[in-house]
């Protein structure tokens, strides 16, 4: 039994560390402007290297916001479509777990900020949008 464990855990180790991959990869950039909800302005997130990213926040309720993040998921949930989450971890946000839907084709982006006690559905438009390398 403890072999079965350790089986299955070490499988789902790998495929959680597969999915961060099938999404943006290093050097890829979402630009998006969220236009109805709680957090209404422009961001940008940046995938750097070594699996961090860097989040902006361009104009509107957090221009100035400069922040790395050390954790993320990306991927395409289908052709076109990606998904990218976060927890955030340091400042006035902490604790926040951010979700964004980038659809590229249609130029939209759908979201949700939320913690243990609020939930922020956000819609935007997307402004510019790569996987990477």
């Amino acid at each position: 039994m403890k072999n079965v464990i350790k089986t299955t855990a070490a499988a789902l180790a790998l495929s959680a560390t597969a999915s961060l991959a099938d999404g943006m990869t290093e050097g890829g950039v979402a630009h998006y402007a969220w236009t109805e909800g709680a957090f209404e302005g422009e961001y940008r997130i940046t995938l750097l290297p070594d699996g961090k990213f860097r989040g902006e926040g361009l104009a509107g309720a957090e221009k100035g916001l400069d922040f790395i993040q050390d954790v993320y998921h990306s991927s395409e949930v289908s052709e076109g479509i990606h998904l990218i989450s976060w927890l955030e971890t340091k400042g006035n946000t902490a604790g926040y777990t951010v979700t964004v839907i980038v659809d590229s084709a249609g130029k939209t982006v759908h979201g949700v900020v939320s913690n243990e006690t609020a939930h922020y559905p956000l819609k935007g438009a997307l402004i510019e949008f790569s996987t990477g390398n």
